[in-house]
Order: C-alpha cells, then sequence, then structure tokens
C-alpha cells in the first residue's frame, strides 16, 4: 500500500509552524506487523490516518508525513485537531 502526497497550498504554509505543533503531540499508534514483513500504522485518535512501510527503518519517516498530512487536511478543512486520549 503506498498513499499518494498531497500538494501543500499556501494556506497550509502560512500555518506551517501549527502543523509541526499539532504533529508533535503524542498520538498513540495501533502498529501491526504484517505476514509478508511489512509493517501498517494507523493514528486511533485520527480517523483515516494511516500509512504503512516496507521496511521498519521508513516507519519514522512514513508516521511522520502521514499525521502531517492528515493533520494540513483537517486544517483545510477548518475542522479541529483531536486531543491525544493517552498523552504520556
Amino acid at each position: 500500500m503506498q498513499y499518494g502526497r498531497m500538494k501543500m497550498t499556501s494556506q497550509v504554509n502560512e500555518s506551517s509552524q501549527t502543523v509541526e505543533q499539532y504533529v508533535a503531540l503524542r498520538h498513540p499508534i495501533h502498529l501491526y506487523q504484517l505476514e509478508d514483513g511489512s509493517w501498517f500504522v494507523k493514528f486511533p485518535d485520527l480517523p483515516g490516518c494511516m500509512t504503512d512501510a516496507d521496511r521498519w527503518e521508513d516507519l519514522p519517516q512514513r508516521i511522520h508525513e502521514a499525521k502531517s498530512l492528515w493533520i494540513e487536511g483537517v486544517l483545510e478543512r477548518g475542522d479541529e485537531i483531536p486531543s491525544p486520549s493517552n498523552p504520556y
């Protein structure tokens, strides 16, 4: 599974500091290793936010990218970002 990248709009560029602040929140993740050895990650607090990676080493980048894109979309729609359900 590969998920496409979104093009950032100027509105999102102007609020990139806000996006990074939201990305830094410690939302819990569910991490699964699939039968083929690849990895699947979803964020239970962020509906529809998920990603995958073929290699463990690629997960941090893929997780950051998926969460950033999800947050950008929510902010563009004017919706609120959920707080982490289990902040550490």
